[in-house]
């Protein structure tokens, strides 16, 4: 009888253990969508990032651990990670590890993820009170890229997941702050948060269900049996910068009369990054210009969008038969290191103010003086 016994109990502890804890040996086949320069020793941190990553806990993940919300089994299973910046710090997108294992047809699955931040409860070791959240994101405010099945007896499947916040929040510098994630969805299958085992960040992470005999937070090495990190990342924005385009239109005009109105046209844009906002102006064109008028002569330009069409007018040089160049120059007015050159270039023909009897003159013997009348452009 005390045999049957310690048999269903070991039935059940391996069916907790295989309810807490998915493993696999991580393969390098996982799928680059995008390449981001960052100083970190894990292998894949920041693909898949939305802004310039403020905290990397680790990316190499090495199998997931039970995390899931479910409201009928019930199910409720939570791991947690602590995280903390040198100063304020604006924190608006996470993203993380995770998948699904344990059912049938679990690679279909695109459940809702809900992030909750929580206090430090004094001791370094263990979350405390709610700060942020929870907040649950479904399949359309997420982003998903397949990383990889694991296949066999025990198959998994791996994504990394990146959702914007609902706002950009500031978390308090040198503060200990908490973050768990989880999938919200009925069991079977079961949803897991990425986790490794080297480096550890801070404290370990630590895990909390009721059901799997866990009712507080509990160090990962008591439940997992080593000490674990979850695999997430935080971002903030980066600063969005604009920069100075131009398109010249018509800049270059020959056979102009001295003296007369002369009109010009070009584009500016903002070519930079979107969400930048470029404040431009004319900045300086050639002298012989005279009384040039620029509409607008400066303005703001939000990227991406459309560009501002300018046109110009000004005098042209009353010197007869002369060639004119020159560049009109437009800055970006917070950074005047970046600015555009376009060329200009005027032509005035030979001057005909000559007397009119002689004019006559010439008409009347239109075979004399021909060098002269080569000179006078007759």
């Amino acid at each position: 009888m005390r045999k049957g016994k310690i048999l269903k109990g070991a039935v059940v502890l391996l069916l907790a253990i295989a309810m807490i804890f998915s493993s696999v040996a991580v393969a390098n086949t996982r799928v680059k969508q995008t390449e981001i320069t960052l100083n970190t020793t894990h292998e894949g941190s920041g693909e898949g990032a939305r802004g310039v990553i403020v905290w990397d806990n680790g990316m190499d993940y090495s199998g997931l651990g039970a995390a899931q919300k479910d409201d009928v089994y019930p199910f409720y299973a939570e791991c947690a990670d602590d995280f903390h910046f040198e100063e304020d710090t604006e924190v608006c997108d996470v993203h993380w590890i995770g998948g699904y294992w344990n059912g049938d047809e679990y690679n279909q699955i695109h459940w809702p993820w809900e992030i909750t931040f929580y206090y430090d409860d004094g001791t370094g070791e263990r979350p405390g009170n709610v700060f942020l959240g929870p907040f649950e994101f479904d399949s359309t405010e997420y982003t998903e890229v397949f990383i990889e099945d694991t296949g066999g007896t025990d198959p998994s499947i791996y994504y990394e997941f990146s959702v914007d916040l609902p706002e950009n929040y500031i978390f308090i510098g040198c503060e200990i702050y908490w973050i768990a994630i989880r999938g919200v969805g009925l069991f079977p299958p079961q949803s897991g948060w990425g986790l490794h085992d080297d480096p550890i960040t801070l404290h370990e992470a630590v895990f909390r269900s009721e059901l799997l005999g866990f009712p507080d937070w509990t160090d990962s090495f008591d439940v997992f049996g080593y000490s674990a990190d979850m695999c997430f990342q935080l971002t903030t924005k980066g600063e969005v910068v604009p920069l100075i385009c131009c398109d010249p239109g018509m800049m270059d005009w020959t056979g102009v009369p001295p003296g007369s109105t002369v009109t010009g046209t070009f584009v500016v844009w903002n070519c930079g990054d979107d969400g930048s906002t470029l404040t431009w102006k004319v900045d300086s064109w050639p002298a012989w210009m005279t009384g040039a008028v620029f509409n607008p002569p400066g303005g703001v330009i939000a990227a991406p969008g459309p560009g501002t069409d300018v046109t110009f007018t000004f005098t042209a040089p009353t010197d007869p038969n002369t060639p004119f160049s020159g560049t009109i120059k437009v800055i970006n007015v917070d950074d005047p290191s970046n600015f555009c050159e376009m060329q200009t270039s005027l032509e005035t023909p030979r001057s005909r103010s000559v007397n009119k009897l002689f004019l006559r003159f010439l008409e009347q013997f239109p075979n004399t003086f021909p060098m002269l009348r080569y000179i006078l452009g007759l």
